[in-house]
């Protein structure tokens, strides 16, 4: 069984993501800064995952109707469903607790629901976990004496220091016909460097198995003149290596590099993304690792003579940033988008962000953050967007939206009286814990964290609406199970039906009432069920405490209310 990070019990409390995600640091050095950062990071999921287990303990199983399972991750079966989870296995000195190895990382993995609907699917993203953390434990064996004698002879000299192994997944692409993903490991070993190199994985959803360069491109000498064309001429300031003898050191029809009686042959790290080939190249691949890396898109509708098929999606996609060059076609053209921190204070926080597309480039304006992740959207109907998530202290989260594609790059808080945050996912039998990700641009798998008769996250369906900013699909968030409310005096409230018209008007309850929170509408409608099936509607509203139905303080009518301090 793969160890896992629990970062997200939250389903019943509230969610803080790791920051393991799309942002992981391409560190230069192993300063302090950063790595006080990562701590923050990790540290606030790690808080999370124990209020949220204590929270859950004193909770009780729900009645009457269900609400949103976090134990079923439930799909539309329109979109193939992933979750995002963290694994960590750091080590500590014994002598004085301090940090000396941080290892940790991510895995992308099937929901039970996808698991039954993709099985070979799942089984390959289960195998690509298992060998990921199996490599880690292989790396912290060799180096963790290294790495304790480091980090002592550092303190020593008055400064923090470890060596670290990042491990980072991130998902460009995912549908009925494939999944790719990149992975970024990243991590400082000794040496005179940190370094990171790239790992690809494209893998058929019907059948699970890997999908070679050479079963999407049609001729390898077209393609390295091409690659060779468009890297001299998007890193003019790069010294390459001999380019064609290089990229001939390459073969399409293999994934992994391996022996061959001519020499070693490479395999391309490349993605399938939705409009194209991108092709990434680590340090000392092609150049120095001074350069870094380089990152190739070629567009299918830019060379289709190349491609044996079009694998572009068309009916719009989701596609997660990376820290790297993230090239997408954006009005027929490829254009490079990033993300980019700045005004860091002396606890690692950054106060500001902008968003760079070519030469455009908009600002955040004043925020306050630890970590953020970001994902583009584009729409059926030609919109792109970037959704760009901020993860601040108390579990607050900021949603940004950028609009990519308009008469000008512009960046905006979807301020709606929301705090969005990422679908919790809880698979209590397994073990696994974790994040949807929202893979279809008119289902956006997202959550909407809410202070109404307790704090939980509602879930909802959602599609980018006219300024990019997320629309519900239909009127109510389904709050998660776990949430039964005793009333401790009589009550008059609404009985509604399920499409949320009024059945009875004040209803009288009795004391001793039971009520399973069902869903709400994120603002001051919160539905509860009772035992025999009826639908209680409750109005909240005021500061804390709030009054239910304008009359009665929740405080005086409910036993035991779960609110996150």
């Amino acid at each position: 069984m793969r160890s896992r990070f629990i970062s997200l019990m939250l389903a019943v409390v509230m969610l803080m993501i790791s920051g393991c995600g799309s942002e992981v640091k391409m560190t230069t050095t192993p300063d302090e800064h950063q790595a006080g950062t990562a701590d923050k990071e990790r540290e606030d999921a790690g808080d999370d995952a124990e209020d949220a287990e204590s929270t859950a303990k004193n909770t009780s199983g729900s009645d009457g109707v269900s609400g949103a399972s976090l134990f079923s991750g439930s799909t539309d079966g329109k979109s193939i469903q992933l979750i995002n989870t963290y694994f960590d296995e750091s080590r500590y000195d014994e002598s004085s607790s301090d940090l000396y190895f941080q290892c940790f990382g991510n895995h992308i993995l099937c929901t039970f629901e996808m698991e039954k609907a993709y099985p070979r699917l799942a089984a390959e993203l289960n195998k690509i976990a298992d060998n990921e953390e199996k490599s880690m434990r292989d790396r912290i064996r060799e180096f963790e004496k290294d790495a304790l004698d480091y980090a002592r002879d550092m303190k020593k000299s008055g400064v923090k220091a470890y060596y670290s192994d990042y491990a980072e997944d991130v998902l460009k692409r995912a549908d009925e016909r494939c999944v790719s993903i990149i992975r970024v490991v990243n991590g400082f070993l000794g040496g005179a460097h940190p370094d990171y190199y790239f790992e690809t994985y494209n893998i058929s959803s019907k059948t699970g198995e890997r999908i070679r360069l050479s079963d999407v491109v049609t001729d390898q000498k077209k393609l390295n003149d091409i690659l060779e064309k468009k890297l001299t001429e998007d890193y003019p300031d790069v010294e390459f290596f001999d380019l064609k003898e290089s990229l001939g050191e390459y073969d399409m029809s293999i994934t992994e590099g391996k022996d061959e009686d001519d020499g070693y042959r490479y395999a391309y790290d490349f993605t399938l993304d939705p409009d194209g080939v991108s092709f990434y190249f680590s340090p000392y691949g092609i150049s120095a690792y001074a350069f870094g890396s380089q990152v190739v898109k070629i567009l299918y509708s830019e060379e289709p003579s190349l491609f044996k098929e079009d694998y572009a999606m068309k009916e719009g996609y989701v596609s997660y940033f990376i820290d790297l060059d993230n090239k997408y076609d954006i009005g027929g053209d490829v254009k490079s988008v990033s993300i980019d921190k700045s005004d860091f204070d002396e606890n690692g926080y950054f106060t500001s962000f902008d968003v760079t597309m070519g030469e455009d480039k908009a600002g955040s304006g004043e925020t306050y953050c630890y970590g953020l992740r970001s994902f583009i959207v584009h729409t059926g109907d030609g919109r792109d967007y970037a959704y760009i998530m901020t993860n601040m202290d108390s579990d607050y989260k900021d949603l940004y939206v950028a609009d990519l594609g308009g008469s000008g790059l512009t960046c905006s808080k979807a301020d709606d009286g929301f705090s969005y945050t990422y679908k919790d996912y809880l698979n209590e039998d397994s073990g696994v814990y974790g994040e949807v990700l929202p893979t279809a641009p008119d289902e956006l798998q997202l959550a909407v964290r809410c202070d109404l008769l307790s704090t939980y996250n509602a879930y909802g369906s959602f599609k980018p609406g006219a300024k990019g900013f997320p629309e519900l699909n239909g009127e109510y968030l389904m709050i998660p199970e776990g949430f039964t409310l005793v009333s401790k005096e009589d009550v008059k409230a609404d009985i509604v039906d399920e499409e949320g018209r009024t059945a009875e008007k004040d209803a009288g309850i009795s004391r001793g009432g039971r009520f399973t929170l069902y869903r709400t509408d994120g603002r001051e409608i919160v539905d509860a069920s009772m035992p025999d099936g009826r639908i209680v509607r409750f109005k909240v509203s005021g500061s804390y405490p709030h009054m239910v139905n304008d009359t009665i303080d929740e405080e005086k009518l409910f036993e035991d209310l779960f609110y996150a301090g």
